[in-house]
């Protein structure tokens, strides 16, 4: 699926998890406020686009 929307930063979606969840105590929590309210919505539009696209084609393949 990642190859789908190309826009989608999957390495930095990857990286981000990585020191959120290993460098929690050093993470800079305006940062994650900001990247909640300003680019988690354009993230959750365009996975749910992508789910879309792969529903269409699997029901066109049944």
């Amino acid at each position: 699926m990642k190859y789908k929307i190309l826009k989608v930063e999957w390495k930095k979606i990857a990286g981000f998890r990585i020191v959120v969840a290993h460098s929690y105590f050093k993470v800079n929590l305006d940062i994650i406020w900001d990247i909640i309210k300003n680019d988690l919505p354009d993230l959750k539009g365009d996975i749910q686009k992508i789910f879309e696209e792969e529903n269409k084609l699997s029901e066109n393949n049944n």
